[in-house]
Order: structure tokens, then C-alpha cells, then sequence
């Protein structure tokens, strides 16, 4: 057989190839350059006839590009000037390119005593079979983990993400340690990067679920008996969270990359007119193939 698939290349190379030849070479040629017919996304064979190349995929999941995202919360939102004073918050996933302010932390904050409050939900995303299994933030949200977080007497983040712009704002030492009131926090978006940093902080680490009681605990020592937001007690959890996913970094073998990431980062952060993000630079496309 490798001397079949030898053969045309040979004649392919000088002046003419005999006539005979011509059906094994277009045979051969086909057997090298058809694609595999796989299951899943669809595929095509790069120039190297080695490497395989998604081209239909959402960027950054494992989804379709034809797949439509159930996910009922909002991104981003428009704040009064008010609330964007005073200073911001990252993901524990830091080079995230979405902030939250003090005041939308506190908007969170003042929502809830308990996480009993929100822990429960009524709304589940039916996800395809065939994407069951992927990385996809739809994933999160059906019957099938809510019932999973209930057994383990875990809550949720995708709960605080559904349930917390429903909830009253009724803290009112809090909101009157920041010079503002119950109706100013009433009134005021809810962002879902907000949300999320608030569970970053309380769970300190990307997890995406927390014990009702840890998280009171926590929360607790967050925002004082007397109503004011303690600031270092708050980052102190989103350091530890973003200790953990460096960490996880190096567990996987990406270290090295983690450092590109951190520096560019702090870049941005020292000069954000002239650099930009990583995510900007489009560097974890990068990180996810090494």
C-alpha cells in the first residue's frame, strides 16, 4: 500500500505523469485530503493535512455558531453618575473585561440577610443532547444541576444571577455608609458582572456554587453590624478566588502563559488609552491551545 500511495507522487513531480497512473493518483490524493465525516462540529483539514480547524463554533464555547443562548440575565447597563464613583472590582478571572463599582457591589450586598433568599429557582434551560457535555454556560442552568446543588444543600451562582435585581434592596445602614438610600439602590441596574464578582468574593474561588452558611459567614464579615462595606475583607475574598485560578493555571500546565496574562494586564490597568486587555489582544485563544 505505501508503495500505491508513493507511485503518483513520483509521476506528479516530473514533466507528465503516464495516463495510467492518473485514476490512483486522483484515488490516492482523495484518500489524503476528504475530510473526516465526524460527528459534531464541522471540521476542515488545514493546509498541513494534520491539524483539524473548528468552524463553526461560538468563540470561547463548544457551541454551534447557530446555537442561541438561552441565559435570561443582562450583561451591561447604564449607571447614573453616582454610582460610578469610588473604586472598581474585577472577576476573580481578572482579565475580564467587565468591572463593577463600590456602589454596584453594594447594591448586591444590600439585597440579602441570607442566601436562603435566592438560592432557589424556577427557571431551567433544556439543553441538546448533543451539547449536554460542553462548555456552555446554558449548561448551568437546567433542572438537572439545580436538583444536583439541592442534594449537595449547595445554592447556585446562575440562582443570585436569576433571583438577586428581584429581591428588595432593604439594607439601610449600608446604603447610608456610602451617603446614599434604600431608593437610590431601589432605582439603580443591576449589572450581572456586579453579581458575579459579589459571588466571587463569597465563594473565593470560580466555583459556581457555595453552602448557604459559608456564604452567610462570609457576607457577614463583609458588611459590618453597622452597616459599613468592609472594603478589605471583600477584596481579601476576590484574592483568594483569583489565587486559586492561577494556581489552577499551573496544575494544568500553563503557567508560564499565566505570567504574559498578569503582565499585560497590569499594563492595561497602568495605561488603558495605550494598552489594551488580554481579552482585547485575543490572547486566550492562545492560552487555549498550549
Amino acid at each position: 500500500m505505501l508503495a500505491a500511495l508513493c507511485l503518483p507522487v513520483a509521476f506528479s513531480v516530473g514533466p507528465a505523469a503516464p495516463r495510467s497512473v492518473a485514476p490512483m493518483r486522483a484515488s490516492a490524493l482523495a484518500m489524503v485530503v476528504e475530510p473526516p465525516k465526524l460527528d459534531g462540529p464541522e471540521i476542515k483539514v488545514a493546509e498541513s493535512l494534520q491539524t483539524v480547524v473548528p468552524t463553526n463554533l461560538i468563540e470561547g464555547s463548544e457551541a454551534p455558531k447557530d446555537f442561541v443562548s438561552q441565559v435570561p440575565v443582562k450583561s451591561e447597563v447604564v449607571l447614573p453618575e453616582w454610582a460610578k464613583q469610588g473604586p472598581t472590582f474585577r472577576r476573580a478571572e481578572f482579565w475580564s473585561n467587565g468591572t463593577a463599582t463600590l456602589m454596584e457591589v453594594v447594591n448586591v450586598l444590600g439585597r440579602f440577610d441570607s442566601a436562603t433568599q435566592w438560592g432557589d429557582r424556577d427557571f431551567f434551560i433544556e439543553v441538546p443532547p448533543a451539547l449536554a457535555r460542553k462548555e456552555i454556560e446554558d449548561n448551568s442552568w437546567t433542572e438537572k444541576r439545580y436538583k444536583m446543588a439541592q442534594r449537595m444543600n449547595m445554592v447556585e451562582r446562575v440562582a443570585m444571577q436569576y433571583n438577586m435585581e428581584k429581591l428588595p434592596f432593604t439594607n439601610a445602614k449600608l446604603a447610608a455608609a456610602v451617603g446614599k438610600t434604600v431608593d437610590d439602590f431601589e432605582a439603580l441596574p443591576m449589572s450581572r458582572v456586579a453579581i458575579d464578582v459579589v459571588f466571587d468574593a463569597l465563594v473565593e474561588s470560580k466555583s459556581s456554587l457555595i453552602e448557604p452558611a459559608v456564604c452567610d459567614r462570609r457576607k457577614a464579615n463583609i458588611v459590618n453590624a453597622d452597616g459599613s462595606f468592609n472594603e478589605l475583607a471583600f477584596r481579601q475574598g476576590l484574592y483568594k478566588a483569583r489565587a486559586i485560578v492561577i494556581a489552577s493555571w499551573f496544575l494544568l500546565g500553563k503557567g508560564n502563559f499565566v505570567w504574559i496574562l498578569v503582565g499585560v494586564q497590569l499594563l492595561h490597568d497602568a495605561r488603558p488609552d495605550l494598552f489594551p486587555t488580554p481579552k482585547d489582544l485575543d490572547l486566550f485563544k492562545i492560552f487555549a491551545i498550549i
